[in-house]
Parts: structure tokens; sequence; C-alpha cells
């Protein structure tokens, strides 16, 4: 019995993580600006450290984006914007 209870435990986990798989995917094209702010600027999102809001920003930049950049947040995230 423990081993039943243990087999549907680890197929229950792999269903999880094959169902973030597809969100991930999902996840990693770039979002749309959705809201517009001071000076023309749009925000796009928020990142967990600066190298990879700089990355975004030369994406944008490279895809036709005049300016973009990130804004360092007191609560640990930085922001990435453009324009």
């Amino acid at each position: 019995m423990r081993k039943m209870t243990t087999l549907l435990a680890m197929l229950v986990a792999l269903g999880a993580m094959s169902a973030q798989g597809t969100s991930a995917v999902a996840a990693a094209s770039p979002p749309t600006p959705v809201a517009a702010q001071s000076g023309g600027w749009l925000f796009v999102d928020t990142y967990v450290n600066w190298s990879t809001c700089v990355d975004a920003g030369q994406q944008y930049q490279r895809e036709g984006w005049n300016e973009w950049k990130c804004s360092y947040e007191p609560i640990g995230v930085y922001r990435l914007f453009i324009r």
C-alpha cells in the first residue's frame, strides 16, 4: 500500500511539473508593454537582477524600440521601461 501511495504521489508531481513546463514556454516570450508612464515610457516587466533586465531591454531595442531603461525598486526588483 505504501508503494502505491508513493507511486501515485510521484505521478501527481510529474503531472504538475509537465503543466508548469507548458506555462514556462508561454512565459518565455517577451511580455507586451501595458502601462504608459510619464515621458512616454511603457512598463514591460520586473526582473530579479540587473543583468536580466538589461538583456531584455537590449532585446526590445533590437526589435525596434528606441530606448529602454531599468530602474531599481526598493523591494529588490528591477523594472524595465521602453519607449
